[in-house]
C-alpha cells in the first residue's frame, strides 16, 4: 500500500519545515545570549543605566547606545580622588581604560552601535583636558617619561601608538601611553593603566607643583644673623663678617609663626606661600611680594633654587623649568682657583700651579750683608781716635736711619707689587667647577661653630629660608648671583669683582651652593619640563580610552 499525501506531509514536510526555521531559532537564541553577555559586561563596568541595549531577534543584531563622557578630576578633598574603581580587577574593554580611576563625569551624548558578537563591544573614549589629566596622574604619583614627551612635542597627534608618556612611581610600568585613534576627530588618543600597588600618596601629600620648606634648626638659627646686603658700605660689610644668611629664631618668628612653609610654584616662579599648621595642612598666607611671579632677579634665583632642592629630594616641578642661561651658568667653570686661594678657602697646594714662586731668601741675604758691613764699620770705629770715632759713628747711624727708611719703603713697594702680581695671576688661573667651589665654601663655613654640621643641601635650605624671611637676604643673594652671571658672560672676574666678593664672602659662599645644586640637579630634567609644558599648551583636549 503506497504512502498517502498525509503521510508525506507528516514524515517529510514537517521535518523540513522544522529544519527551515532552525536558522531563525538559532539566530534568536544567539542574539539573546549575545545580549546577555553584553549586559553582563555593562553591569561589570557600571554602565547598565547609561547604556541601554536592545536586540532584533530576526536580524541577530544587538543595538546599544554607549554613553560619551567629558571627564574632570575630582577634588583632592574627595576620598574617591585617591581611590580606585573596582573594575581594575577585571579585563578592561577597549576604550574603557579611563574607568580604572574615579572621575567627575559629564554625560554629553550617546553613540549607537550595532553588534553581532559580544567581543565587538567597546566603550566610547572619554574627552578630558590634557593638562588636568596630567596634573591628576602626577598627583597620584605617576612620573613623566622624558623620551615620550620629547616625541609627543615633535610629532603631536602623529605620535606612534604605544609611546609611553607617564610611568609608574617605580618607573617599571606604563601608566599613560598613546593608543590607536578610534573616531577621535583629530584628537590624541591615550590609554590609561593603574595598579593598586601604586597608591602611595594621599590627601596629606602636597600636589606636584607644591613643596614644603622647613625652618632651619633652632641651634643654627639662634646663632645666626642677617647677611650683609649690597646696599651697605664696605666697612659695614667687613664688620659684619661673622653674620650668616638667616636671622635668629626670635626675629624670624615675627614673620613666620610655623616651623615650615608650603610653596606653590608655577611656570613663572613662586605663586603662593602658606604657613604649615601643626597637623601638616596648609594654613595662613605668607606675603612674599619680593619673591612673587614678577620677573625680578630675586624671584628668578629663588625659583631656580627651590626647584634644585626639590630635585635633591627626588621630586620634581613639572610645570617650571629654569632658564637655559641659568643652567649654562651653573654648568660653566667661572671661578679661578687662585681666587679661592686668595679668599683663604682652598689651600694653594690643592690647586694647579698658577702663581710665580717667591724667594724670601733674597731679603735675608741682603739683610745679612748689611749686618756684616755694619759689624766691620763698628770694628773700624773702635780703632779710631775718639773724635774721629764719634764722627764716624754719627755718620754711620745717620746712614743706617736712611737705609732703614729706604729699605722699609722698598719692602712695602715690593710686597704690593707681589700682591698685585699674585692677584693678576689669580684672576687668570685655571677655573674650577661650581661643585668644587661650593664644596670648598661649605668647608669654609663649617669653621663657624654654629655651622660645623653644614652640608651642601642644608646650605641651600638656609639660603631659601633666608630669602623667604628677609627681603635683604633675597636681595643680597640675588645681587651676588647677578654679579657672578655678569663676570662669567664678560670674560671672567676682574679686580672689582674680587673686592666685591671679599666684602661679601659669606653671601658668596652660600650663592655658590645655589649654582652648584642648580647645575647638578636641573640639567637632566629642564628639557623634559619644557617639553611637558609645551605639550600641555598645544594639546588642549585628548581622548582617553
Amino acid at each position: 500500500m503506497g504512502a498517502s499525501a498525509t503521510d508525506i506531509i507528516t514524515y517529510i514536510g514537517v521535518p523540513l519545515a522544522v529544519l527551515g526555521i532552525m536558522p531563525i531559532l538559532y539566530t534568536c537564541v544567539k542574539v539573546l545570549i549575545t545580549l546577555e553577555k553584553i549586559k553582563h559586561e555593562l553591569r561589570r563596568h557600571g554602565s547598565t543605566a547609561s547604556a541601554p541595549a536592545r536586540s532584533n531577534l530576526m536580524s541577530g543584531i544587538v543595538e546599544i547606545e554607549l554613553p560619551r563622557y567629558n571627564l574632570q578630576p575630582l577634588g583632592r578633598e574627595n576620598p574617591e580622588y585617591w581611590g580606585q574603581n573596582g573594575v581594575h580587577e577585571a579585563v578592561m574593554l577597549k576604550g574603557g581604560s579611563w574607568m580604572v580611576l574615579n572621575w567627575d563625569k559629564l554625560l554629553v551624548g550617546h553613540k549607537l552601535y550595532r553588534l553581532q558578537y559580544s567581543d565587538e563591544l567597546r566603550f566610547e573614549q572619554a574627552e578630558v583636558d590634557f593638562a588636568e589629566m596630567l596634573g591628576f596622574l602626577l598627583d597620584r604619583g605617576a612620573v613623566p617619561d622624558a623620551e615620550g614627551f620629547r616625541v609627543l612635542r615633535a610629532l603631536g597627534i602623529r605620535t606612534p601608538s604605544g609611546t609611553a608618556l607617564l610611568l609608574s612611581p617605580d618607573r617599571g610600568q606604563v601608566v599613560l601611553k598613546v593608543t590607536t585613534p578610534d573616531h577621535s576627530d583629530g584628537s590624541l588618543s591615550l590609554a590609561l593603566a593603574w595598579s593598586p600597588t601604586w597608591n602611595t600618596r594621599g590627601s596629606h601629600s602636597l600636589p606636584p607643583s607644591w613643596t614644603r620648606l622647613a625652618a632651619p634648626e633652632t641651634s643654627r638659627s639662634a646663632a645666626s644673623e642677617r647677611p650683609q646686603t649690597s646696599r651697605t658700605s664696605a666697612s659695614e660689610d667687613k664688620s659684619s663678617e661673622a653674620s650668616t644668611l638667616v636671622q635668629n629664631e626670635k626675629q624670624v618668628s615675627k614673620r613666620i609663626q610655623s616651623q615650615a612653609v608650603h610653596l606653590h610654584v608655577g611656570p613663572s616662579g613662586l605663586l603662593h606661600a602658606y604657613e604649615e599648621r601643626l597637623d601638616g595642612t596648609t594654613g595662613e598666607t605668607v606675603e612674599l611680594h619680593h619673591l612673587g611671579p614678577d620677573p625680578t632677579s630675586a624671584s628668578l634665583w629663588f625659583a631656580c633654587a627651590i626647584t634644585a632642592i626639590i630635585e635633591q629630594d627626588q621630586r620634581q616641578f613639572w610645570n617650571y623649568s629654569a632658564p637655559l642661561s641659568i643652567i649654562h651658568l651653573a654648568k660653566e667653570k667661572s671661578i679661578p682657583c687662585g681666587i679661592m686661594v686668595l679668599l683663604d678657602v682652598i689651600d694653594e697646594k690643592d690647586t694647579p700651579a698658577w702663581a710665580t714662586p717667591h724667594n724670601p731668601n733674597a731679603i735675608h741675604e741682603e739683610r745679612h750683608q748689611k749686618f756684616l758691613q755694619r759689624t766691620r764699620r763698628i770694628a773700624a770705629e773702635a780703632k779710631m781716635l775718639p773724635a774721629m770715632a764719634a764722627a764716624a759713628k754719627s755718620a754711620r747711624e745717620e746712614e743706617e736711619r736712611w737705609d732703614f727708611h729706604n729699605s722699609a719703603q722698598a719692602e712695602i713697594r715690593a710686597r704690593k707689587e707681589r700682591e698685585a702680581k699674585r692677584t693678576a695671576e689669580a684672576l687668570i688661573s685655571p677655573r674650577l667647577s661650581n661643585k668644587v667651589i661650593a664644596e670648598a665654601n661649605v668647608k669654609w663655613l663649617q669653621k663657624d661653630p654654629s655651622d660645623d654640621s653644614l652640608t651642601l643641601h642644608k646650605a641651600l635650605e638656609l639660603v631659601l629660608y633666608g630669602m623667604i624671611t628677609e627681603e635683604s637676604t633675597a636681595s643680597a643673594v640675588a645681587d651676588m648671583l647677578d654679579q657672578w652671571k655678569a663676570w662669567t658672560e664678560n670674560g671672567g672676574m676682574n679686580h672689582s669683582h674680587l673686592e666685591y666678593v671679599r666684602e661679601r664672602q659669606r653671601v658668596f659662599a652660600y650663592a655658590s651652593c645655589v649654582l652648584a645644586m642648580v647645575g647638578e640637579k636641573l640639567d637632566a630634567t629642564s628639557g623634559m619640563a619644557e617639553d611637558l609644558r609645551e605639550c600641555m599648551k598645544v594639546l588642549k583636549k585628548v581622548r582617553l580610552g
